[in-house]
């Protein structure tokens, strides 16, 4: 069985609450067979009536599991059911309570899964809990029931706010003893077959939108049937005591590519806070909470402030562990992948974390540069930054260039003295009209000085965008292009996150930037001339500006006296 995910957060709806409780049963309000069917492996399953309870027993051999479904599904609903899961030795089996929409493949299915892993007599079940989004799982979370659940009914309850899904509950009881218990080390004690489990009480609570509102989904956020009060103190004590897995915390799973967006803790947390008020004491005792609400974040999403431009099949966004949106890209054979800023800016201060391709990076080229639309190569701007991958253990250079109207030939080139894989680290560009700074970690490391009086190019007509890419330049990257690209070592992956932009603001009385005087100190911020004297000391491997024998025949450019 999948494990079913959260619903695209395409859709305006603000809050997923998955809520899952344990509580007293209450009276039968229908028999059980008219709101429910039985799917398959019915042959040793039947109903019986358990006092005023009219109770459906799934049954397992060695033949076959069993299972079933509601006769009818819902759009945003409360379901509940009481279950007795399988008593004694139960290791290997597995019953099961969740929600799936009718008719979809499974590449494409969503699902909210509460799985009952069995144990051997005397053990204590694991809840194992999962949600599958477009087919895509991998959301589990695990609890160590602190109650026997084969002694007597307990209520599970899955509470689904407004997502564009139409779900079915489901019940099941089959064998995983591959996996189940202990990892699959415990198989099933077929000696102790047939195993039952029960199912009784279901009852579904659809949502009643408000008077005036045509359906739940047009209820405005701040409905109140959409505000189901948790018991935030509840929830932290259970999730302290008894959840013994939670996949938002595994480091070592979530290593290479960062954890899943909905991982954000600090956007959960804030949920939390706003919605607790708690339930009556008699039912909140275990939950579930999983948000995709548009909280404020430290920084912008990034995905609203950038575009795949290229590769976009290579491309991807996650949510790291401290809760910054980031962006992967990828190089694989077949090509590399780039994007760009959605927004240009005349004069601007840009920031962008990066970390780079980790390892064997020898042929692989990643990138933060600007560039202006729609301008042909031959008349365009340009100011670069790319980073040269090399050989395991080597250092990344950092090659540096300026294009204005087409003419770049602006090299300089530093050896970073970090590992620029290892973290992230911040590279910006400080563009105003009186020079341009390019900076790392705040540290000042070339200056290209608007000397336009004397003839020297300066880039001041048209707006650029941040754009960034990771490709295969082998032919010359890599100690002048004789260390290729390891192609064993592939996919690369380059990581970009917390991009932002500060565009220039006049001082007061100045209609824009470009008017400012030039002694302004407006565009001097972040210029620590000891600080740039001593990173180009140590760390400036090429400055064209020092190649006598490149320009012996025509002499230095001209900014090469002016900077």
């Amino acid at each position: 069985m999948a494990s079913s995910s959260l619903p695209s957060c395409k859709h305006r709806v603000l809050v997923l609450a998955l809520v899952v409780l344990a509580m007293a049963a209450r009276k039968a309000v229908a028999y059980l067979y008219d709101d429910i069917k039985l799917d398959w492996g019915s042959g040793c399953s039947y109903y019986y009536m358990d006092g005023d309870f009219d109770t459906l027993a799934l049954c397992l051999d060695r033949s076959s599991g069993s299972g079933f479904s509601s006769n009818a599904t819902y759009l945003f609903a409360r379901y509940d059911m009481d279950i007795k899961l399988v008593a004694n030795d139960s290791a290997g089996t597995v019953a099961t309570f969740y929600l799936m929409p009718d008719d979809l493949p499974w590449d494409n299915h969503d699902e909210v899964d509460m799985e009952f892993l069995g144990n051997a007599t005397g053990e204590p079940y694991t809840l194992h809990t999962n949600i599958y989004v477009n087919g895509a799982g991998g959301r589990e979370q695990q609890f160590q029931l602190w109650f026997d659940p084969t002694q007597d009914f307990h209520t599970y309850s899955v509470e689904w706010n407004p997502k564009y899904i139409i779900m079915r509950a489901e019940g099941s009881l089959w064998n995983a003893e591959e996996w189940a218990t202990q990892g699959g080390r415990v198989k099933t004690d077929w000696t102790q077959a047939p195993f039952y489990a029960y199912y009784r009480n279901f009852r579904v609570t659809p949502c009643v939108p408000s008077p005036g509102v045509a359906w739940c989904g047009d209820e405005p956020p701040e409905s109140t049937w959409f505000d189901q009060r948790l018991d935030a103190v509840a929830l932290q004590r259970v999730q302290a005591e008894n959840m013994i897995y939670d996949y938002c915390t595994d480091q070592k799973r979530f290593k290479d590519t960062g954890f899943p967006i909905e991982c954000n803790t600090a956007r959960i947390n804030r949920k939390i806070t706003a919605m607790a008020a708690s339930l009556p004491s008699s039912m909140a005792v275990v939950t579930l909470l999983l948000t995709a609400m548009a909280a404020p974040p430290a920084v912008a999403l990034l995905h609203n402030d950038v575009e795949a431009m290229w590769g976009e099949d290579h491309i991807s966004f996650h949510m790291d562990g401290d809760g910054v949106e980031t962006l992967a890209l990828c190089l694989d054979k077949d090509h590399g992948s780039g994007f760009r800023s959605k927004r240009s800016y005349i004069f601007a201060r840009y920031d962008i974390d990066l970390k780079l391709v980790a390892d064997d990076s020898a042929g692989t080229v990643a990138t933060v540069y600007l560039t202006p639309d729609l301008v042909p190569p031959e008349d365009h701007d340009e100011i670069d930054m790319e980073f040269l991958g090399n050989v395991t253990g080597e250092p990344y250079t950092l090659h540096t260039n300026i294009f204005v109207n087409g003419v770049g030939n602006r090299e300089q080139q530093f050896r970073l003295w970090f590992d620029p894989a290892e973290d992230f680290h911040t590279y910006s560009v400080d563009w105003n009209p009186k020079h341009i700074i390019m900076l790392i970690d705040g540290t000042p490391i070339r200056v290209y000085k608007n000397d336009a009086s004397r003839g020297v190019p300066f880039p001041t007509l048209r707006p650029l965008r941040l754009d960034g890419s990771l490709w295969n330049a082998d032919d010359w990257a890599t100690q002048g292009g004789r260390v290729k690209t390891n192609w064993t070592q592939a996919p690369f992956y380059a990581y970009y996150r917390n991009f932002r932009v500060t565009p220039c603001a006049p001082s007061p009385g100045v209609a824009s930037c470009a008017d400012e005087p030039p002694e302004s100190a407006l565009f001097d911020k972040g210029l620590d001339a000891a600080a740039l004297q001593m990173a180009r000391a140590e760390h400036l491997l090429y400055d064209y500006c020092g190649d006598q024998n490149r320009f012996k025949d025509n002499g230095l450019p001209k900014e090469c006296t002016a900077n």
